[in-house]
């Protein structure tokens, strides 16, 4: 019997939500895994499908989570460009970027082994895959393991190469080949003393000293005799530095093994954990320790380390995380199947535990092979969402970025446009909630797909209307979504936050000039401020000219009005904060300025403060005193007790500024600078590029470029205005009263409030979401024709010198 419509729809509701609750990884073995940025990434490997797998997932290590309830996130555009297994990955100095070496690999069109590239890069910032160009020829490798010293050369030993793909016969080596990575050479060392048995299916880990250790794996000591396995207590050790091999007898009942990991910890250990025979039977012991501070070396089996252990698995990685081992997926021994189980192994304890608690301290990040410094809060990822191929998105994890614009509406700090730390263009439109307690290292971003802006642009200003009801997003760098080219046909876009929609108003009244760099305010009659700006004339080597001119727009008639302003003009200025007292003074902080077209730039001396009264329409100028530093790409916000709070910034030169916080009190005449007591106390690190918004007791700032690490950073930190000292977690109060960035504002009335903001979808529509919309409404159209007839029958730029900015 046919379903009722509503059923049907519900169904097809329920499945979307099913596909739509969390990726689910394909379980796999042989894979590999690298740690960047507090994300757990795993990638290549032999699925338990007979599909070839592409995808690039991670488990965010910056949250607690419990083994057994893990929130895998997709990454749809960091695809491999090859299926490959046994092969090996290794992070670059920076943590920028992984290289893929090795292993069976696969056309990714044909699905026919391809080994015309044996390198492939990932570039974590862009989320991109290519295929840089190499030096010496490396025959191709499987079972293999790389490291990476501090000059930034990769070791890889020996492996070995299958010569007959349909048997996978070959033959095993002992050479070292470095690729430096710097350079993208090869080089093939010419060693001839103490050279090891051929070798593969080992682990390798690189000591402090620069000796790296190989333990385990199979060996070949003719080309006539088969394979056999390495002796645990027999150790290879290699010289980074003089290029010599050694090796070091250890003692201890440790079972040899292939396809086991190990993991070097910061007091010396390194941890050996699972593998098995050539026969495919279990190892003993499961975990064991050698502890490479002794000479010779050592093994040791923690006493408590079989409590809770993990089944005999081989295949998984094992990657080092502050104070955890964590070993994910590989072939468990016991049930004969491939699993996508991971397991947590503390080596504070040494014991196995199943929940995961990120340590309030930054941590060491390592990945599989070598220890690794954590990843600076510098260019980090695009958007990382949890969704299927298809583009499914559950949480939304937006992409790291500067000169972007943050206006709270309805307790929701809405983000949107910016320069990202990706080569993509970006629309998305996102919001935090601030109706609800968080903590500022773990944050939940909602997508709200329909607000998908309507172009790309940066360095734009962002005012709220006056009725909290419209954004008014003017000015910057805008591209055409279309077609990606500049296009300022439109200067202004509205955004109507009731209906979730944007648009491009027709304005009247006197034309203005693209601008850059500048920053808008409204007041109490809603019209919207804009002075001076930037305007980049010549796009390709961003020259252009500033202004001084005061533009108004009135939100009311839509009409914009260029004020002809007598008395002293203020010289020509961009990249200012900009705040309106209540006495409908416009106090404007900092910036460039240039006082005629033939000379550089120069930043604005903070204790000159330009003043406008939007009233009587006239410019003056106050002169204050204080140890501030001049500055560009800072932000201020206007407290209710009347100080203005700013905050970052940097020189023309993009070093830090001091202070990194100061308030300037304009309840005084001339106005005072301040330095609160404890503003360096739990203080963010010195960025600039970012926004600040304060909402009830709390300055927010956003995002923004990271000077310390050279990196993007997704980072949100809170000031509290009240105790003046900077907090981790925020707490709503009982009745908020919300402030957008400009000026404060009042919680949406009911009737105006916009319909459910959604958690978003990824970079398009996914194909479940299509195929259920299209049944449904397909479904629910023919009921209604068939109701009907039965009634009838009865949709970064750098800061140059002259004239460029």
């Amino acid at each position: 019997m046919d379903l009722p419509i509503k059923l049907k729809f519900i169904f097809c509701t329920l499945l979307l939500i099913n596909l739509v609750l969390c990726y689910d990884p394909p379980k796999r073995t042989v894979h590999n895994g690298v740690i960047i940025d507090d994300r757990l990434l795993i990638f290549s490997g032999n699925t338990n499908t007979t599909d070839y797998t592409y995808e690039l997932s991670y488990l965010d290590l910056s949250k607690p989570f419990d083994n057994n309830n893990l929130t895998w996130t997709l990454i749809p555009k960091g695809s491999l460009p090859v299926s490959t297994s046994r092969s090996t990955a290794v992070l670059s100095l920076d943590n920028s970027t992984i290289y893929l070496f090795g292993g069976y690999m696969r056309n990714k069109i044909t699905h026919n082994y391809d080994y015309s590239n044996l390198v492939y890069a990932y570039n974590y910032p862009t989320s991109t895959w290519s295929a840089p160009e190499l030096g010496d020829i490396v025959t191709p490798r499987q079972n293999i393991n790389g490291v990476i010293d501090n000059s930034g050369i990769i070791y890889i030993f020996g492996g070995f190469n299958a010569t007959n793909l349909n048997r996978t016969t070959g033959v095993l080596f002992n050479d070292m080949n470095i690729l430096k990575t710097d350079s993208n050479t090869w080089t093939t060392l010419s060693i001839f003393e103490n050279l090891p048995i051929p070798c593969n299916q080992y682990t390798a880990n690189i000591l402090p000293n620069g000796i790296i250790v190989y333990i385990g794996g199979s060996e070949n000591v003719g080309s006539t005799v088969d394979f056999t396995l390495v002796n645990m207590n027999e150790i290879k050790l290699f010289d980074t530095k003089t290029y010599e091999w050694s090796q070091m007898i250890t003692t201890g009942a440790i079972d040899s093994r292939v396809h086991h990991t190990s993991v070097l910890t910061p007091d010396g250990y390194i941890i050996i954990f699972g593998g098995r025979t050539r026969d495919y039977t279990i190892v003993s012991p499961n975990l064991a320790l050698l502890d490479t501070n002794k000479n010779p070396f050592e093994w040791s089996i923690p006493s408590s380390s079989e409590v809770n252990s993990p089944p005999l698995i081989w295949g998984h990685t094992a990657n080092l995380h502050n104070d955890y081992m964590i070993t994910t997926f590989g072939f468990d021994m016991n049930t004969q199947l491939q699993t996508s189980q991971v397991y947590l192994y503390n080596i504070k304890s040494n014991k196995w535990v199943t929940t995961y608690s990120p340590t309030t301290t930054t941590g060491t990040n390592t990945f599989t092979f070598n220890p690794v410094k954590p990843l600076p809060a510098k260019k980090s990822s695009k958007a990382l969402a949890i969704g299927l191929g298809t583009g499914i998105v559950l949480c939304y994890d937006p992409p790291k970025r500067t000169f972007h614009n943050g206006v709270i509406i309805d307790d929701k700090l809405l983000i949107f446009s910016g320069y990202t730390d990706t080569t993509n263009i970006t629309f998305e439109f996102f919001y935090l909630d601030l109706s609800k307690p968080f903590d500022n290292n773990n944050l939940t971003w909602t997508l709200i797909p329909e607000g998908s802006l309507p172009v790309y642009t940066y360095r734009s200003t962002a005012v709220l209307s006056s009725d909290n009801s419209t954004i008014y997003l003017f000015g910057g760098y805008m591209k055409n979504k279309n077609t990606l080219n500049y296009d300022f046909s439109n200067l202004i876009y509205t955004y109507n936050y009731p209906t979730s929609t944007w648009s491009a108003p027709k304005i009247g009244g006197n034309i203005v000039t693209p601008r850059q760099n500048i920053n808008g305010v409204i007041d109490n009659s809603g019209t919207i401020y804009i002075f001076g700006g930037f305007n980049a004339t010549n796009l390709t080597t961003n020259e252009g000219v500033l202004f001084n001119d005061m533009n108004l727009l009135n939100t009311g008639s839509n009409t914009w009005t260029t004020l002809s302003v007598t008395g002293t003009l203020p010289i020509r200025c961009t990249q200012y904060t900009a705040n309106i007292l209540s006495t409908g003074i416009i106090v404007y902080i900092g910036g460039s300025e240039q006082v005629s077209s033939n000379v550089e730039f120069t930043l604005v001396n903070m204790n000159e403060i330009k003043l406008f009264d939007t009233r009587k329409h006239e410019w003056s100028y106050m002169t204050i005193t204080g140890d501030i530093d001049s500055r560009v790409h800072h932000t201020s916000v206007l407290t209710p007790d009347g100080y203005i709070i700013v905050f970052g910034g940097r020189t023309f030169n993009y070093t830090i500024v001091r202070p990194n916080l100061v308030l300037l009190d304009t309840n005084k005449s001339p106005f005072e600078w301040f330095i609160p007591s404890d503003s360096e106390v739990n203080s963010p690190p010195p960025i600039w590029g970012h926004t600040a918004n304060l909402y009830n007791n709390y300055m927010i700032t956003t995002f923004g470029f990271n000077i310390n690490t050279q990196l993007y950073t997704s980072q949100v930190y809170l000031y509290d205005i009240k105790s003046y000292k900077w907090v981790t977690t925020f707490n709503p109060p009982p009745n908020p009263t919300t402030r957008g960035t400009i000026t404060p504002v009042i919680t949406l009335p009911a009737k105006m409030k916009s319909k459910a903001l959604a958690i978003g979808l990824g970079t398009g529509i996914g194909a479940a979401v299509l195929v259920c919309s299209f049944i449904a409404i397909f479904v629910f159209r023919r009921k209604k024709r068939a109701d009907d007839e039965s009634k009838q029958r009865s949709d970064i730029l750098q800061i140059p010198s002259v004239n460029q900015i």
